[in-house]
């Protein structure tokens, strides 16, 4: 049996979302914790942002403006903004044409934190990001921390924000 990159790395993935459980919530919150207030600050950007942006925008347009924030923040190592309307669906991805590697659901754990209630967190020991070469250069090897929430936007839309940070903890 042949696995590509990307099922080794989800299968890594797997096996920390696993170390994860038996870790418990508390230690999940705990990793999760440094980077909370930036990922709702984010999150605040965003529906901010995407309002104010053209409808027409094109998509290089409209992650110019959303990603802004994050662009130069060296411990956020990929975010993804994906906005659901109805049966379509469009990604705009922080560093362009960079990807989330396929996660399970069953590896997130959902915690409840005051401004985000259910959000997604997963400690992965190596960050399942596919990304261009020029941005990898060593920033996605090591441990991470994923943080998920979906929010209402618009009457009938949703959007799902992912971001991917440098663990500030050791594993």
């Amino acid at each position: 049996m042949t696995c590509s990159l990307k099922h080794a790395c989800v299968a890594t993935l797997l096996a920390a979302g696993s170390c994860g459980q038996q870790a418990g919530l508390g230690e999940l919150s705990r990793v999760a914790e440094p980077h909370l207030q930036d990922f709702a600050r984010f999150e605040t950007w965003t529906l901010r942002a995407l309002a104010a942006v053209e409808p027409t925008a094109d998509s290089d347009s409209r992650a110019e403006t959303v990603f802004a924030p994050v662009r130069n923040k060296s411990d956020v190592l990929f975010a993804q903004v994906v906005i659901k309307e109805g049966a379509r669906q469009r990604a705009l991805d922080f560093p362009d044409h960079a990807q989330l590697d396929s996660i399970e659901d069953a590896a997130w754990r959902r915690i409840a934190k005051p401004q985000l209630p259910k959000l997604g967190v997963l400690r992965a020991p190596r960050c399942p990001v596919s990304a261009p070469a020029w941005w990898r250069d060593g920033k996605a090897d090591g441990p991470c921390v994923l943080l998920s929430h979906q929010t209402s936007w618009g009457d009938r839309s949703t959007l799902e924000i992912t971001m991917a940070f440098r663990a500030t903890d050791s594993p």
